[in-house]
């Protein structure tokens, strides 16, 4: 886990992974959504995790008292399915992340959904409308938040 003072820099190999995902996502996204998501002024977190076949993480809304709005997540080699759950227990979504996928939580999909992987050695996903059953390989995910201010302060 990585992190940055406001305005300070990542690692040159995660900043040019941030910058390459900016670049790729600003002919596609909104305005204020890009600038939610690659230009605040507050310090920058991120984190790379390897998940083996099998692992997954159980679902979760990002600390909602540490970081602010405008997650961006890298999901790379391997595919998964990530589920969205509302917390208040209405609705679930189950989303097919293949290999190279970036999304964007902002806004209710940041505050208001749960998100996860199941803990299992293949997905079954819907392709031309019949049930396939595909199996995990090593995944890295890269993920970037912001910092609320002051929520890196320790007390």
């Amino acid at each position: 886990m990585l992190f940055t003072a406001p305005g300070g820099q990542l690692p040159a190999h995660i900043a040019a992974l941030d910058s390459e995902v900016r670049a790729l996502l600003a002919p596609l996204l909104p305005a204020l959504v890009l600038a939610l998501a690659f230009d605040q002024p507050l310090a920058r977190q991120a984190i790379l995790n390897l998940y083996e076949p099998g692992t997954g993480i159980t679902p979760h809304v990002d600390l909602p008292g540490r970081y602010a709005d405008g997650i961006v997540g890298c999901s790379l080699a391997g595919g998964c399915v990530m589920t969205f759950l509302r917390e208040d227990g209405g609705e679930r979504h189950d989303v097919y992340l293949p290999p190279r996928t970036v999304y964007i939580l902002s806004g209710e999909a940041r505050w208001q959904w749960a998100h996860g992987i199941g803990y299992r050695d293949t997905d079954v996903v819907e392709v031309d409308g019949r049930a396939v059953t595909l199996p995990r390989s090593l995944r890295v995910s890269v993920t970037f938040r912001w910092m609320q201010e002051g929520a890196g302060v320790l007390a």
